[in-house]
């Protein structure tokens, strides 16, 4: 029993001086959307770490809102309106949506795809419903095709996997502008049709009213926002 008590003891002194640790270190704790994170924050966040190497950032990701007040996190990052009430609400970014698919089957589809409704004809893939995200029935509206049947697909847990499986030659994918500027840039992806869907939200940054001028969430908050504006200029020069 005694030995058991020491490690116990051990384990707890353990415990204690690691959340000390992490009390001194005061680092910044930011919430944000899986693909978001992977796809557009984490490769550019080594220019903040240049900008700021003494501001520690830790990136959690969550695809469910985030309640600031009860959870752990200085900041989050969420697609919306812009409107939560009890936030400061920084607006970072917004999204175009159009179908993009591998060069591959690009090449091989270039005489079955003259027209926005040839698409129904093909493999579409999808997302698993985001209630908020522009879906394929939005873009196709927005081609001028009202009440389309949808062809049958593949459903996935997220952007990342649907535009994987679209790298793969999987099928034909709904993208968002944020999340595809490299791939279509180095040629893993290409656009399909120049009709672009405006999604009705954007990303912004959110922290508790009030926190939003601490030093190191405001470092953080006009980087991003710059950070936002180039990635903007970028797609538009794209299209």
């Amino acid at each position: 029993i005694a030995g058991q008590v020491r490690q116990f003891l051990f384990g707890l002194k353990g415990t204690i001086t690691n959340l000390q640790n992490e009390i001194e270190r005061k680092p910044l704790r930011i919430n944000t959307m899986t693909s978001f994170a992977y796809k557009w924050l984490v490769p550019r966040l080594g220019s903040f770490h240049n900008k700021n190497p003494e501001i520690e950032v830790w990136i959690s990701t969550s695809n469910k809102l985030t309640n600031l007040g009860t959870e752990n996190f200085d900041m989050a990052i969420r697609l919306g309106a812009g409107e939560y009430p009890g936030l400061h609400s920084t607006f970072l970014l917004s999204d175009f949506v159009f179908p993009v698919c591998s060069p591959y089957l690009a090449y091989n589809l270039k005489n079955q795809l003259k027209e926005p409704a040839d698409l129904l004809k093909q493999k579409l893939l999808y997302r698993i419903e985001d209630e908020s995200a522009p879906t394929w029935l939005n873009w196709f509206s927005e081609a001028g095709i009202e009440n389309p049947i949808l062809p049958k697909g593949p459903k996935f847990p997220d952007t990342n996997a649907t535009l994987l499986a679209a790298m793969s030659n999987q099928g034909i994918a709904l993208a968002r502008s944020s999340l595809v500027h490299d791939e279509l840039m180095d040629g893993r992806l290409v656009k399909l049709f120049n009709i672009i869907l405006s999604s009705p939200i954007s990303y912004y940054l959110v922290c508790p009213i009030g926190s939003e001028e601490i030093p190191e969430i405001k470092a953080f908050r006009n980087w991003i926002k710059k950070a936002g504006k180039k990635a903007q200029i970028n797609f538009t020069h794209q299209t």
